[in-house]
């Protein structure tokens, strides 16, 4: 996820740091159990009260070639959206964007750029020893669940922070992202609901051949 949308997400998903090869990122926790998503119900549609960014712009997406910096426009051309009889067209014709694609891709630069600025907030809280371990226990159905492997914003370690390394996390989205990752987690119990929700489902229809969410091009692409 990305610093511009956590006012939004905040309430609803609960945020962690999760950590790669090349360092710590900003996620959502989407379910407390590897290979479900609780967000999503038995009919495919989506069942939180905001939709992650990274979701809405599907089946599109932003790539690089190997060796190279800039970015080109991809498609998932096996998702099942994409058809060469009916919809709407992906180009003009005098090979242009449509205007629906072209917005698309407009939101997406300004995902990959606020993306930019969201890796160099989290690094800073990590560098600042400001990202510790979240020791995430679950209960559901009788039992506790525990989720490994995501972090949280370490407030404690803040306030030992000199004045100097406080300063500087404040001139960036750092403190920012790290206080809505901590406010985030009250959210925790979203996912007994969302539980319920799905229990009480039927599976009307396959997950596969109906689309998650349901909103036009302007909704979809906007924070």
């Amino acid at each position: 996820m990305v610093g511009a949308e956590v006012a939004k997400a905040v309430q609803n998903i609960p945020l962690c740091f999760v950590r790669k090869e090349d360092g710590f990122h900003l996620g959502g926790l989407l379910s407390p159990k590897p290979g479900d998503n609780y967000f999503v119900g038995l009919n495919g549609r989506w069942l939180g009260a905001y939709v992650p960014a990274c979701f809405r712009s599907y089946p599109f997406q932003l790539g690089r070639l190997k060796n190279q910096q800039k970015l080109i426009l991809c498609v998932d051309e096996s998702c099942g959206l994409i058809s060469e009889t009916e919809g709407d067209p992906l180009f003009e014709a005098d090979g242009q964007l449509a205007a629906s694609v072209s917005q698309v891709l407009n939101f997406l630069q300004h995902v990959e750029k606020n993306r930019m600025a969201t890796r160099q907030a989290v690094d800073g809280l990590a560098q600042a020893g400001l990202i510790a371990e979240w020791p995430l226990g679950i209960e559901m159905d009788g039992q506790k669940i525990r989720v490994e492997g995501i972090y949280k914003f370490d407030e404690t370690k803040l306030k030992t922070l000199s004045d100097e390394a406080f300063l500087n996390l404040r001139g960036s989205l750092a403190l920012s992202i790290g206080y809505a990752q901590l406010f985030s987690m009250g959210s925790i119990t979203i996912f007994s609901k969302l539980a319920e929700i799905r229990k009480q489902q039927q599976p009307e229809k396959s997950a596969e051949t109906e689309m998650p969410m349901e909103f036009g091009i302007d909704d979809m692409i906007k924070f």
